[in-house]
């Protein structure tokens, strides 16, 4: 992530890049508020999606990793309908990197 970030946005980034499982979930809950709570650029949704990205990579065992990606994929739940779509679209684009 950038150095414009605040220090709470690298604290979530550093959570959902964390080797450890238990920090990776409280990441994930603090990211679902974070959204809630804050309007974000194109580019923050893109920065995201690495974190999310790295955090599945970190999910070594099978159990963990579907367990994650649905919670990952209930996210789009949290965007109303003008909002999902740019969220999508910075997955999309993270994954073909």
């Amino acid at each position: 992530m950038t150095a414009d970030m605040s220090t709470s946005q690298r604290e979530l980034a550093r959570k959902l890049a964390s080797n450890v499982k238990e920090e990776r979930d409280n990441g994930l809950v603090q990211l679902a508020t974070f959204f809630a709570k804050k309007e974000l650029t194109y580019m923050e949704l893109m920065q995201i999606q690495k974190c999310l990205f790295y955090s599945m990579w970190m999910s070594d065992k099978p159990d963990t990793q579907h367990k994650l990606g649905a919670a990952i994929a209930a996210l789009v739940n949290i965007f109303d309908t003008q909002k999902v779509i740019p969220f999508l679209k910075s997955f999309f684009e993270t994954m073909t990197r």
